[in-house]
């Protein structure tokens, strides 16, 4: 497949460590660059930068960071980052650094390419994540991997758990798009005013067909192809609405991925022709895009959440930690659904949750216990059904654990 500069390949490029990484730097000569991924405040889409392979000189440490000889300084980070343009900086305070982790590194399976003057140049990239750090290189406060990072230390410190695992139901929205990738909008009245909205491909409903569930499988080949697991997939509710499920993985690990999959899938959507949206409530008066975090806590490999003589098999620190949620909702959600937007899905009457509250399998509670099987003690977790899948994952997932 060609599209706009970027080739599709076949090929498997997760990795099993950290020989792995340097071994695949040393013998594939096509991965030109590293994109460094990380998120604003908002983390709605990935932001970074890319840095030439050749900068690297081989100097990744067994940790996961490396050795950068660029300008004047040697370390494990790279100099010069301005941070007040994606963070709530003051400009006389911007100079932060950036940390690689190359044990997050993934190779994307595509390639890059440009055409001029006859002569096709094409190259491919490894995606690393990593942290912003203080020019001291201690951790930056705004950086929200950092935030969640500190919270799941919090966790370990006090003792309550040694990881969390997040499991999260990421929907959207596949319209139609103009050439530049652009979402087409089609104009339509209502009470003599002119309105606008995006054009649906799909005629689709849950669990029925529809088109462009190619979409769905070739951005799950893509995340299997990278390491990354989904459970399943299927067509939503509402026409030319998707969803694709990924299987849980501690906290840190799944934000990561919940930043890596946005992009994959709306890169994936372009190849159609498709613009892939996350927008919350894109069209009015159907249902909205959610992504209903499913959460437990783990201790020695115990699913705590679990109790085989409770009558729901919900455990004390379960139930506390359901309070916790109700408790704290108001305030946490204007990070869970940051836009105006958000606020729109939640609404009765289109499957999303309008009031607090929690129930045992019920869709239209805030709170939902999945009751597939309750029986089973690695089964047991919580739902959270108002967030929004605009949201930035780091922080979103910090505060529901916080809480």
């Amino acid at each position: 497949m060609h599209v706009q500069g970027w080739v599709m390949q076949v090929k498997n490029f997760s990795f099993s460590g950290m020989d792995d990484v340097k071994e695949t730097l040393r013998k594939d000569p096509e991965i030109r660059f590293v994109r460094f991924i990380t998120a604003d405040m908002n983390g709605e889409r990935p932001c970074g930068f890319t840095i030439p392979v050749s900068e690297l000189g081989g100097r990744i440490r067994k940790d996961g960071t490396i050795d950068l000889e660029m300008g004047n300084g040697k370390g494990t980070v790279l100099k010069g980052f301005d941070a007040s343009s994606l963070y709530p900086e003051r400009i006389n305070e911007s100079d932060k650094n950036a940390r690689l982790d190359f044990t997050t590194a993934r190779v994307l399976p595509w390639y890059y390419s440009t055409r001029v003057d006859g002569f096709t140049r094409r190259w491919k990239e490894l995606a690393v994540f990593g942290d912003i750090l203080e020019p001291g290189n201690g951790p930056y406060r705004f950086d929200s991997r950092n935030i969640l990072k500190r919270t799941l230390e919090n966790v370990r410190e006090m003792g309550i758990a040694d990881t969390v695992y997040i499991g999260p139901e990421l929907e959207f929205f596949l319209f139609e798009a103009d050439e530049e990738g652009f979402p087409v909008l089609e104009e339509f009245f209502l009470d003599d005013v002119r309105y606008l909205r995006p054009i649906q491909v799909d005629k689709g409903r849950y669990f029925k067909g529809g088109r462009y569930g190619e979409v769905r499988k070739e951005s799950q080949m893509i995340l299997q192809e990278m390491g990354c697991r989904s459970e399943y997939d299927h067509h939503e509710v509402s026409e030319s609405q998707h969803e694709i499920d990924l299987h849980y993985l501690p906290a840190l690990e799944m934000a990561d991925l919940v930043m890596l999959y946005r992009y994959i899938v709306k890169k994936v959507a372009r190849s159609y022709g498709l613009f892939a949206s996350f927008m919350p409530k894109p069209i009015a008066g159907i249902n909205g895009t959610g992504m209903h975090t499913h959460q437990s806590l783990y201790s020695g490999g115990r699913n705590i959440f679990f109790d085989e003589d409770d009558p729901e098999h919900l455990s004390v620190e379960c139930r506390r930690y359901i309070a916790g949620l109700m408790r704290y909702v108001p305030e946490i959600t204007a990070v869970l659904n940051p836009w105006v937007n958000s606020y729109k899905r939640l609404v009765p009457g289109f499957e999303a949750p309008a009031y607090i509250c929690f129930d045992i399998q019920n869709r239209s509670s805030l709170i939902r216990i999945p009751g597939y099987d309750q029986e089973d003690p690695d089964s047991i977790r919580v739902e959270l059904r108002n967030p929004d899948p605009s949201s930035n994952p780091y922080l979103s997932f910090a505060l529901q654990i916080a809480a």
